[in-house]
């Protein structure tokens, strides 16, 4: 992937701190004097709904996705990540939560979610790598649920598909972090650091 030009797509929903990992990847991507813009495309403002946020790295002049796929799709939310398969391509690497949100309509009967193997193999038909990553268990390790954003951001910089280092992403990180959640959010980067860069992931499907 060239350091000039990448597209990342970040999903999720309401919550989850979506926007704040967009932030954080765009933050990392500037202190490696990388050209970035990050956009919003739907949702954040009402809790549980579907977020998307865009982050383009390169000469850009516009925050929104352009092609019929991104660089990297980082799923906070299974059902989330499946939902933005019309941006996956070949290129593509996924990187996804593995535990689900059930949406309201799943809850009234109005509609089924799909299982996680389900899920991972219609990505994996269209991406370049589809990586699962068991999250909350990692957070709970790090010592709160309120860290999964930073698993998953340790996991998807642990993949070496950034044009930064994953010490850029956790100085970012640590810029955005309340002194009372510093050591916290560390830990839970780390973990999710640990995890891939060892091999360890929960699940991993390939073309």
């Amino acid at each position: 992937m060239s350091q000039r030009s990448m597209q990342l797509l970040v999903v999720g929903v309401g919550g989850q701190g979506v926007l704040t990992a967009a932030q954080v990847l765009a933050g990392a991507a500037h202190s490696a004097h990388h050209p970035v813009a990050v956009g919003q495309l739907h949702g954040l403002s009402q809790r549980g709904g579907s977020v998307e946020c865009s982050v383009r790295l390169g000469d850009v002049q516009t925050s929104y996705i352009i092609g019929d796929s991104v660089d990297v799709l980082l799923g906070f939310e299974p059902l989330e990540t499946l939902r933005a398969i019309a941006a996956v391509g070949p290129r593509t690497m996924v990187v996804t939560s593995t535990v689900g949100i059930i949406p309201k309509t799943v809850s009234l009967g109005a509609a089924s979610y799909p299982s996680l193997a389900d899920i991972e193999r219609q990505l994996a038909e269209r991406a370049r790598k589809v990586v699962t990553v068991d999250d909350p268990a990692l957070a709970k390790r790090a010592g709160a649920r309120r860290s999964l954003n930073a698993v998953l951001l340790g996991a998807l910089a642990g993949l070496g598909v950034l044009p930064f280092p994953p010490d850029a992403v956790l100085q970012a990180l640590e810029r955005r972090c309340s002194s009372a959640y510093l050591a916290v959010n560390r830990r839970a980067y780390e973990l999710g650091l640990g995890r891939i860069s060892s091999g360890f992931m929960q699940g991993e499907a390939s073309q």
